[in-house]
């Protein structure tokens, strides 16, 4: 069945796949979003159909109500093949069945995503900007300036291949040139993603990311829009900061528990260590090379906020004061946390790790004193500014090349509204965000480290030991550079003491909000918000 006889019966037979068969399908996929929730219906929103040469690649549109709270909208391409074309019954790539009215067999829909000419349809129509129009709307491709550039017209156009790590959205890699990002969860409005990514491409001209190439979007007829995909250039890497991190401190967690000798030596050196006291020598060597990464990440971090706040005075980008309506708010979201995550922790208490029993009962005796905190540090003026912010960030938001980092990912946290995530906030989040993902590296380092040697006991206490004042210098390191980047930036507090205060709230949150997320997908690391909250707690009454 090429396009066109998609007609009126096809569609309607879809509309009946998507309610019957897509409520099993959909909590089984990496990208959807509701899998902790309990779906009520399954809705056919539109169906765009995009002629290819053998088949018809139909973007579903797809509205999903839940049992409980607001529903939420996908995007699924999918692949009607001619008949001479299809695959076989029950192949892997099929997603939906509809009836065929010529004989007792069905019509298998498959991935669109698997094949290599709709991925090549979809890089030539943003570079030609074509339309497809559906039953209720258009999906509509465009190109920025920056194409031209980046994949200039007298090439020929790189074909594509999906990128198969496990991803919230779907990535298409073009040669070596291009990176298509397809987001499956749609929302009204504009995805921060791209509006960033214009921006910093486009207005504040900053080198540290992809450069935007074109984008996706769904128009209903109505007028309302909703970001479908961006097409950015792929920059070269040896993986993200993630990866880099932990090997880097794998190399430096062994090197260093040889360095530290055996016996008294060793007993002692630990002693010295655990009690503060400077580390050896060669142990230090094993980092300089790290710190002077970690100093070039706090760099880029602050040139990506400082370009961020470079927006003009009314506009989008531009930076506004913190208020005390502001604060009012952030200690009422930050309330409302704490209670959401206090008593999810009790509820899933008896199930969690040994390990994670005490740790779990010390942070239970201490929300109140994590709500006194908040409010106290949020109740006297902050002189500083609030801007658009990365709003996710951690080490694996960012690209290591080898010499140099690039910021990917602006499209903040995915569960979040998107109102929330476009909304002007203190940088300080990313700060507190990428300072929660070192502890959260020392973390997967020791264990990893602790396997690969198989040691235990004493011997994965040192690897703690060292662990922790590896958190203790990378962190420093960090905000030293970020501070003397970004000096006298509006967006900083003007002085130490508020810096310290609203960076400690942002962190506290982002202890918190790691709570609920661990209890609820990964309980074997609940581990590590129950200790930074406590951590937190002390440093603030010490």
């Amino acid at each position: 069945m090429t396009a066109p006889q998609f007609d009126a019966q096809v569609l309607d037979r879809i509309r009946d796949a998507c309610a019957t068969q897509l409520p099993a399908f959909l909590p089984s996929q990496r990208w959807f979003g509701g899998k902790a929730r309990v779906i009520q219906s399954v809705a056919l929103a539109d169906c765009v159909p995009v002629p290819l040469r053998n088949a018809t690649a139909l973007i579903l549109l797809v509205r999903v109500e839940y049992t409980q709270g607001p529903g939420e909208t996908y995007a699924l391409p999918l692949l009607l093949r001619s008949r001479a074309n299809r695959v076989p019954k029950e192949s892997s790539a099929q997603i939906l069945e509809i009836p065929d009215v010529s004989s007792s067999q069905g019509i298998p829909l498959t991935d669109a995503f698997e094949d290599p000419e709709f991925l090549s349809c979809l890089l030539r129509s943003i570079q030609a900007g074509v339309s497809y129009l559906g039953s209720h709307g258009e999906f509509r491709a465009q190109h920025t300036a920056a194409l031209s550039r980046l994949l200039p017209a007298s090439e020929q156009a790189p074909l594509g291949r999906r990128i198969t790590a496990e991803q919230s959205n779907t990535s298409i890699l073009y040669g070596e040139h291009l990176i298509l990002k397809f987001f499956r969860k749609l929302a009204e409005g504009i995805n921060p993603d791209l509006e960033i990514g214009r921006f910093l491409t486009e207005e504040a001209r900053f080198a540290n990311i992809p450069p935007l190439g074109g984008l996706l979007e769904y128009r209903s007829r109505d007028g309302k829009s909703m970001t479908a995909g961006m097409l950015q250039a792929f920059v070269p890497n040896r993986g993200d900061a993630w990866r880099h991190t932990l090997t880097s401190l794998h190399h430096f967690l062994s090197e260093s528990a040889v360095l530290l000798g055996s016996g008294d030596s060793r007993a002692n050196a630990i002693s010295a260590i655990r009690s503060g006291g400077p580390l050896p020598e060669p142990v230090v060597k094993l980092l300089e090379e790290q710190l002077q990464l970690i100093g070039l990440l706090a760099q880029r971090t602050a040139e990506l906020h400082l370009a961020l706040a470079s927006g003009k005075a009314g506009s989008e980008f531009s930076p506004e004061p913190i208020t005390s309506e502001f604060c009012e708010s952030l200690k009422s979201e930050i309330h409302d946390l704490v209670v959401r995550n206090f008593d999810l922790l009790r509820e899933k208490l008896p199930s969690l790790p040994e390990a994670a029993q005490n740790p779990a009962f010390r942070v239970l005796d201490m929300e109140d004193d994590v709500l006194l905190e908040c409010h106290s540090a949020l109740e006297g003026e902050l002189r500083a500014a609030r801007m658009r912010i990365h709003g996710d960030y951690h080490l694996g938001q960012v690209l290591f090349t080898g010499n140099d980092y690039f910021i990917i990912d602006f499209e903040g946290e995915p569960a979040r509204p998107l109102a929330e995530r476009r909304a002007k906030k203190s940088p300080l989040q990313d700060v507190a965000g990428m300072l929660r993902s070192f502890q959260y590296a020392a973390h997967a380092a020791v264990l990893s480290t602790a396997d690969q040697a198989h040691v235990a006991g004493e011997e994965e206490e040192v690897l703690e030991v060292l662990a922790d004042r590896w958190l203790e210098l990378v962190s420093r390191r960090f905000l030293e550079a970020y501070r003397r980047t970004a000096e006298r930036a509006s967006f900083l507090p003007a002085n130490s003491g508020e810096f310290d205060a609203l960076l400690r709230v942002h962190l506290l949150e982002k202890a918190i909000y790691e709570l609920g997320y661990e209890l609820n997908n990964r309980p074997d690391w609940v581990l590590i918000p129950l200790v930074g909250i406590q951590s937190l707690l002390r440093r603030s009454s010490g």
